[in-house]
């Protein structure tokens, strides 16, 4: 009101303990879709959600760059910064299906690991497939 008093909701008590606590909102994970069904899908506290964040978002601008056009993917998609990952897999799949004239039932997800260090380094996607970096292997 006009005395500058500022009741604070649940929400907003909520909000000011989660980023005392390094922890993101539950309501910035909804906004991002990293909150389903199944509970949620973030791990990471809020310093490093909030760098992967802002890596997510170069990756989508890089992609949609005016100066390119927007079915060009970049060289190498960081899959783990797409918003929602089995969908890339699944385009790719359907891409190449119509490609190579099978059916989509007929497709199946195969990942061949490469000796590139550096996702910098790769010029162009493949003729068919995708090169994606960002995976880790547990127990290798």
């Amino acid at each position: 009101g006009l005395s500058g008093a500022l009741n604070i909701s649940d929400a907003m008590d909520a909000l000011i303990n989660s980023l005392f606590l390094n922890q993101v909102p539950p309501a910035w994970l909804k906004i991002c879709g990293q909150i389903g069904p199944t509970g949620t899908y973030n791990r990471k506290n809020l310093t490093n959600w909030f760098v992967d964040l802002q890596q997510r978002w170069k990756q989508l601008e890089d992609w949609s760059a005016p100066t390119k056009p927007l079915e060009e993917c970049p060289p190498s998609v960081w899959l783990p910064g797409t918003f929602n990952p089995m969908g890339y897999v699944t385009a790719c799949m359907q891409v190449t299906a119509r490609q190579e004239g099978y059916s989509l039932d007929e497709m199946r997800v195969q990942a061949d690991v490469t000796d590139i260090m550096d996702p910098s380094t790769v010029e162009s996607q493949p003729e068919t497939g995708t090169f994606i970096h960002g995976l880790f292997m547990e127990g290798a």
